[in-house]
């Protein structure tokens, strides 16, 4: 990944891309206004990002602290209930493995996709889990574990969701 420029750095370079391109134009220089142009294009595209990061940076500033907070946690139970429901589909599996059938390979098929799929957006998102914020999303789903485990199996349920914790 390269480097983070200033919103200077890039005006520059647009500014001199535009003047190459234009030069290029006079000349009939189809190659090289071409390539200036893909330049050009996106030095565009990296200023309008680092724009957008700036104004949502600053508006993390001003808001609520509570509202950030707020915010934070329901992005990690997304996360967090997307892997749960990859730990609670390995579970099952194991469980109907152990009795001696195999899943059709739609079911496999589907799994791999979510997972695929959730990963992609764990990637994508990661970002905003470093530091204390990731001890904080863990902790959320060792919560989430253990809050299901008592609220939706009984006693005598959660010896095997335990045994098979274990496999």
């Amino acid at each position: 990944m390269k480097p983070k420029r200033t919103e200077f750095e890039i005006d520059k370079d647009i500014n001199e891309y535009r003047s190459r391109m234009e030069e290029a134009t006079r000349r009939r220089d189809f190659v090289r206004i071409n390539l200036f142009g893909r330049r050009l294009a996106e030095a565009v595209k990296e200023k309008e990002d680092l724009m957008a990061d700036k104004k949502f940076f600053q508006q993390e500033r001003d808001i609520d602290p509570s509202l950030r907070s707020w915010s934070a946690k329901t992005l990690a139970l997304m996360l967090n209930t997307a892997d749960m429901s990859l730990y609670y589909y390995d579970l099952y599996m194991t469980y109907f493995k152990g009795r001696g059938f195999e899943p059709v390979p739609e079911w496999e098929r589907k799994a791999r996709e979510f997972e695929r799929t959730a990963k992609e957006f764990r990637t994508f998102v990661a970002h905003f889990f470093q530091g204390a914020n990731i001890d904080a999303y863990f902790g959320q789903m060792g919560e989430l574990l253990d809050g299901v485990a008592r609220r939706c199996y009984t006693d005598r349920e959660r010896k095997w969701l335990e045994e098979y914790e274990q496999k």
